[in-house]
């Protein structure tokens, strides 16, 4: 489609419009965001904005501080307050595993000292 002159932002709209209307299996999704991505990449174009990428970040700090509380129930704010200034994605998605599977809260504060230093 970009090499037919659609414009970035047609294109997306269309993608949703079709996620909407029907979802994938897993495996094909996957497929086709690997593709996607590999295309993209080829390109130098890339598919998710800085607006965008913000969201995901937020939406994933959220995700996090929200599987504490359903977990623990009260989460103390220094530890929200550490968990909203974190920026990488791939920390937050491995907080939010452990956030999932460890015992305490405590054990969950520990962890993440280890991985960032307490200020």
């Amino acid at each position: 489609m970009y090499e037919q002159g659609y414009q970035r932002e047609d294109i997306i709209n269309l993608f949703k419009f079709i996620d909407w209307l029907m979802s994938l299996p897993t495996e094909l999704e996957q497929e086709f965001q690997q593709e996607l991505n590999q295309y993209e990449e080829e390109k130098r174009m890339p598919y998710i904005t800085s607006v965008e990428r913000m969201g995901m970040e937020k939406g994933m700090r959220e995700s996090v501080i929200d599987a504490l509380e359903i977990r623990f129930e009260n989460v103390p704010s220094e530890l929200v307050n550490k968990i909203s200034q974190i920026q990488d994605t791939s920390l937050l998605k491995n907080l939010h595993r452990q956030a999932i599977t460890l015992d305490s809260i405590s054990d969950f504060q520990d962890y993440l000292n280890q991985l960032i230093k307490p200020e």
